[in-house]
């Protein structure tokens, strides 16, 4: 599903994918970077990535444990 994720994008132009998942979750995060995703700073979140963080803050997620990685297409 990320492979065809992935191409689709490609298709429409965009340069890269990114996603939101849970560093403290073993299997999470070294599954997406097997996959090519790399872990982005808070520096480099796009403004909707930064919303979403806000977001889940309000909603009390452990967002210290969250994580946005990006793979570019």
């Amino acid at each position: 599903m990320v492979s065809a994720v992935c191409a689709g994008a490609q298709l429409q132009g965009y340069r890269a994918v990114l996603l939101s998942t849970f560093r403290d979750i073993p299997w999470n995060a070294p599954f997406y970077a097997k996959l090519g995703f790399r872990p982005l700073s808070e520096s480099e979140l796009t403004p909707g990535f930064q919303q979403l963080r806000l977001r889940e803050a309000e909603v009390e997620l452990p967002i210290a444990n969250g994580l946005i990685m990006q793979r570019e297409v």
